[in-house]
């Protein structure tokens, strides 16, 4: 469902899910892959979501900033707002990861709580939004301007 907040969407994201992927000596391995799912069907592509990432905004109360680490640089956290179906079901999930295609913010995010339903004035659902933590810079913590820990 096209919500009023779609004018503001300017990234376009690919979620990535956990999919079991072949047993290695016995242990089972999970891979990050694009589901054959349609989150955003105004854009109708596959495993992609018109979106609009907010690294500036986390809704106070129910969105908390993680614990500091020490020796690693702080994430970037934010807000992903994004349509529901035309049938007003949320799509993302807890533990889906997004990866930029474009837009002014690049990165990959985790979403790591269920993502709320945001409704507008008569309660009526409108758009979505989750909390986002970048994940490490290829798989690493990298302050921010080195190449090195």
């Amino acid at each position: 469902m096209a919500s009023i907040a779609r004018v503001s969407y300017s990234s376009l994201v690919e979620v990535l899910r956990p999919q079991q992927g072949t047993a290695i000596k016995g242990a089972p391995n999970f891979v990050w892959s694009v589901p054959n799912i349609v989150f955003d069907q105004d854009w109708g592509v596959p495993g992609q979501l018109l979106c609009n990432i907010d690294l500036q905004w986390v809704r106070p109360g129910s969105m908390t900033p993680p614990a500091y680490e020490a020796g690693v640089a702080l994430p970037r956290i934010g807000t992903l707002f994004f349509d529901v179906t035309y049938e007003g079901q949320i799509l993302l999930q807890a533990g889906d990861k997004i990866k930029t295609i474009s837009g002014p913010v690049t990165g990959t995010f985790d979403i790591r709580v269920i993502p709320e339903p945001a409704k507008d004035i008569i309660g009526v659902v409108d758009h979505a939004e989750a909390q986002i933590v970048e994940t490490g810079i290829l798989g690493k913590n990298l302050f921010p301007g080195t190449d090195s820990f």
